[in-house]
């Protein structure tokens, strides 16, 4: 294994072990497109995984561009069962949500989606803020949040490594 491969090992295990945020528990709801124009991005399409947040969350544009992983605890009637998908989806905050309560996130239909049933349409969550970076060709990344590591490495030729969220 390369000095530099194992760099980063070490880098990704100090951040992991050292860091001291849990997740958020909040509610989330949907948001239906179109999806732009946004606070954050104007015009400019950001895909579908997106969310607003609240205006704390929010902090004046301060979140724009962050990176969420939610994930669905409950319907918020606990008399539906089967809820929640039983997946995480991860979500880039592209706006403010100015009807949300403190601590929830609106979601796209189709983040919505992946962890909750649409019809639902209010689920209750956890979410963190995570950071990406890119480490390989466009087939790879390096990704990590507060509370656990994921490497996934695929061929490819190696690159700088690249911070896309800034934020912590």
């Amino acid at each position: 294994m390369g000095l530099v491969t194992k760099a980063i090992i070490l880098i990704c295990m100090v951040v992991c072990l050292i860091s001291v945020a849990d997740a958020i528990s909040g509610q989330a709801t949907i948001f239906n497109p179109p999806y732009a124009p946004s606070t954050c991005f104007g015009s400019q399409d950001k895909g579908v995984m997106i969310s607003k947040a609240h205006s704390g969350l929010f902090a004046n544009g301060s979140a724009c561009g962050r990176r969420y992983r939610v994930h669905c605890i409950s319907g918020t009637n606990k008399a539906i069962r089967n809820a929640c998908t039983g997946n995480s989806v991860d979500v880039m905050v592209i706006d403010r949500c100015n009807m949300c309560a403190v601590n929830q996130l609106e979601l796209s239909e189709e983040a919505f989606a992946k962890i909750a049933r649409v019809e639902l349409g209010r689920v209750n969550v956890e979410y963190e803020q995570y950071l990406y970076f890119k480490l390989f060709s466009s087939f790879s990344c390096l990704s990590f949040s507060y509370d656990f590591l994921l490497i996934a490495i695929s061929c490819g030729c190696f690159q700088d490594l690249i911070l896309q969220n800034e934020a912590f």
